[in-house]
């Protein structure tokens, strides 16, 4: 009789759906992209606290865990977005800045000025950016004198879309001391048209009177707007120490709302920080790298090249930090153990770049110093990324922003090693992919596309750019997961689907693999978690 009782009582605990363990939420009826090695493929996920327990099929994940359940009714999810490199806080200071993205000429340039002043008469100083003339009819940069007749008495910089330049007032050359004589080491100025480059402009920024009151509510406003596209860990690129320990202070209160990799600018206070407090790794927050700058950029003609600007005789671009002092910055990341990771467009300022690079790392290292955009390539020059472990990290909607003009900067014979992603990627066997927001917009849907198809999502290039260097679905889905988590040194944490790693998950009603471009371009995050919460809900 006991025999026949215990039979029975087994046969229940099976057959009546006992489950042996408990979860905090259950997220099943999904096709689940893992990223892990194999790309294994999955049905449902069992999630406890902030971490993922358990992946595996419907009725395996089910029968086993009990808790809240999110029925994903077919759709796709993914390990959650990583932006590799990003601007957060620039960002998030748009948010409350004059926004001259889309701006169609220098005329309604300046009826955007007018009514931003008009509208905020307070302020000390106007700031803003996102203006490109070569969006305009003119072709032709804005001029202060206009400007001058609209905001005489305040101080204005506006930066343009890639901001490696700026157009100023007379008030703001006036706060800096700037007159038709002066000239600024790594940078240009253009004092009777007010235009400034590289150095210049932060060297007004600098100047202005601008405080940020509540840097919490400022960040938060930033980086929801990230969640919603599905981002759940961003970079932000060379920060000065104030911003630094703003973020530091945010994240000890548990008060930021996606995790951050954090770049600091290569200043002496920074260094000195390092020296004495030491790197950050907490869950939400990592501070271990340095951003250095080695050049501008090719839309302000100010990235420095090997020869001069196909359209542009006698400019061969700008050197913003010079060799030596590249150097130096090498020599103290490495006696510090901290990631370099070094702003190079033009190919001249990659080789300066990578010879600085070259004195400190050995082969096989796993360092993974990076170079941020690496835009013109010479073919010399490949290699060094292999043989020094260094990390492309590219951002594939600077490709098709700037497919309109590249080669009438460039030439051809230039143009065929530039935005080389494919012939980057088998460097290493990886890259890593990101935004550069807000030059770009946050989606990393558009990231992917346009590294996949070679034509941005909104549909304005008239053929695809550089057709032949273009990265698989998967590579350019790696590129914006796990390999972006590998570029920050946070893979065993993020990237991936993966027993113990943190639950950071996005949703989507597109499988970004199978589908076609048009179903892509009409994607929808529909659900990110982060840390096992949900933070987004379409």
């Amino acid at each position: 009789m006991n025999k026949i009782v215990f039979t029975l009582l087994v046969l229940c605990t099976v057959g009546c759906g006992f489950k042996s363990e408990k979860a905090d939420l259950i997220i099943h009826n999904a096709k689940i992209y893992s990223l892990d090695e194999q790309n294994s493929v999955h049905q449902a996920i069992a999630i406890r606290g902030d971490s993922i327990v358990a992946l595996g099929a419907e009725r395996e994940i089910l029968n086993k865990f009990s808790g809240k359940q999110i029925d994903a009714k077919g759709a796709t999810l993914y390990p959650g977005f990583i932006d590799a490199h990003s601007h957060l806080y620039g960002y998030s200071l748009t948010q409350i800045q004059l926004d001259l993205k889309g701006v169609k000429s220098e005329s309604e340039m300046l009826a955007k000025i007018a009514a931003f002043k008009k509208a905020n008469p307070t302020l000390k100083a106007i700031t803003g950016r996102g203006w490109d003339e070569s969006e305009w009819p003119t072709k032709k940069l804005p001029s202060r004198t206009r400007i001058d007749s609209i905001v005489p008495n305040i101080p204005l910089l506006l930066g343009r879309v890639d901001g490696h330049s700026a157009i100023v007032n007379k008030a703001a050359l006036d706060l800096a001391d700037f007159n038709s004589e002066t000239t600024i080491e790594g940078g240009y100025v253009d004092y009777n048209n007010g235009i400034l480059k590289e150095v210049a402009v932060q060297v007004v920024a600098d100047k202005l009177p601008f405080n940020i009151t509540d840097f919490d509510k400022l960040i938060n406003r930033g980086a929801n707007n990230c969640i919603e596209a599905g981002l759940t860990t961003v970079c932000d690129a060379g920060l000065p120490l104030e911003v630094l320990k703003n973020y530091q202070d945010l994240a000890a209160k548990g008060n930021l709302p996606v995790r951050l990799y954090a770049m600091a600018e290569p200043s002496q206070e920074n260094f000195h920080y390092y020296k004495t407090q030491g790197t950050v790794d907490e869950p939400f927050f990592k501070q271990y790298a340095v951003k250095a700058y080695a050049d501008g950029s090719l839309g302000s003609r100010s990235a420095a090249l090997i020869g001069d600007y196909h359209d542009d005789e006698g400019n061969s671009g700008i050197l913003t930090t010079s060799p030596d002092s590249l150097e130096k910055i090498a020599e103290l990341c490495d006696a510090l153990g901290l990631q370099l990771n070094t702003h190079c467009i033009g190919d001249r300022a990659l080789n300066v770049t990578l010879n600085a690079y070259s004195k400190f790392l050995k082969p096989n290292n796993d360092k993974r110093w990076r170079i941020e955009h690496v835009q013109v390539v010479q073919e010399s020059d490949l290699d060094l990324f292999g043989k020094l472990g260094v990390v492309p990290s590219v951002q594939p909607t600077h490709a098709t922003s700037d497919a309109k003009w590249a080669a009438e900067r460039l030439g051809p014979n230039r143009l065929n090693l530039s935005y080389a992603y494919q012939t980057l990627t088998k460097q290493l066997g990886w890259i890593a992919l990101g935004t550069d927001f807000p030059v770009e917009d946050i989606d990393p849907i558009a990231t992917f596309y346009s590294a996949v198809f070679r034509e941005d999502i909104g549909g304005k290039l008239n053929e695809k750019f550089l057709a032949e260097e273009a990265l698989t679905r998967e590579q350019a889905l790696r590129g914006i997961t796990i390999w972006a988590a590998l570029s920050m040194h946070m893979e065993d944490e993020v990237g991936s689907l993966e027993t113990g790693k943190k639950a950071d998950l996005v949703l989507l009603n597109t499988d970004l693999l199978e589908a076609n471009p048009e179903a892509i371009k009409n994607t929808s995050v529909l659900l990110t978690i982060i840390g096992g919460k949900v933070v987004f809900k379409k």
